[in-house]
């Protein structure tokens, strides 16, 4: 899996663990194509890649592309990604790409065997209950990444002229907070964060102060602050 989110990263490896698979998580795309050649090399390839579709580095999309460039088949390694982000347009670009499916954030549990199932049912051994606790370190880093988004968005949304760097900082953290809030059980604060994401992706250089604006108030009104 190839995640730059930590807190998403725990979550698909705890759903993994529940499935019986044995999950290797890289922080970013250029982290996960060096392992995935080294592990060939060693004669232990991998089976299957979870990919974000938004990374640092190197996203989803072109370490998807550099592996089929480089002669990865999807019969070899199916590629899924993995993603707040399913607006039509996105998925096509995932598929043209080179990836065979997606899962969209918050991952279930059902989603997740059903597309290992699909795409690598040799992997999957056994499914635990559904109904594992998540850790309170775990909501207490969920809790501090709520802070911190609202933190950014106020500072952003107050600045007379917010430049590109900041909105770009803004982006990210409602990407994280959009594929991290339904699995402690905010949809709705999911749903905000990706709507808020889009509006600051489509909107013009101009369009910026207010869209921020409304953003702050649609994820208050989601629960942000709470």
């Amino acid at each position: 899996m190839a995640e730059d989110n930590p807190i998403v990263g725990e979550l698909m490896s705890m759903v993994a663990r529940r499935t019986g698979i044995h999950l290797v998580h890289a922080d970013n795309g250029q982290e996960a194509y060096e392992m995935i050649l080294a592990k060939k090399a060693q004669g232990e390839p991998f089976t299957l890649l979870l990919a974000d579709a938004m990374m640092p580095v190197l996203g989803g999309v072109e370490l998807t592309r550099r592996l089929r460039a480089h002669g990865f088949s999807p019969e070899e390694l199916p590629i899924i990604a993995v993603t707040a982000a399913t607006a039509q347009d996105e998925l096509r670009e995932y598929m043209q790409a080179g990836m065979q499916a997606y899962l969209a954030k918050p991952v279930s549990l059902a989603d997740f065997s059903a597309t290992i199932e699909a795409w690598n049912p040799s992997e999957v051994r056994h499914v635990l209950a559904p109904n594992q606790p998540l850790s309170a370190s775990l909501r207490l880093r969920y809790k501090l990444r709520k802070a911190e988004t609202i933190e950014i968005l106020e500072a952003a949304a107050k600045a007379k002229e917010p430049d590109i760097a900041a909105i770009s900082q803004v982006r990210h953290m409602l990407h994280r907070l959009a594929g991290t809030a339904g699995s402690f059980g905010e949809q709705d604060l999911s749903r905000a964060s990706a709507r808020c994401e889009t509006m600051l992706i489509e909107a013009t250089p101009d369009e910026f102060g207010l869209r921020l604006q409304e953003c702050l108030k649609l994820m208050n009104e989601a629960g942000l602050a709470s």
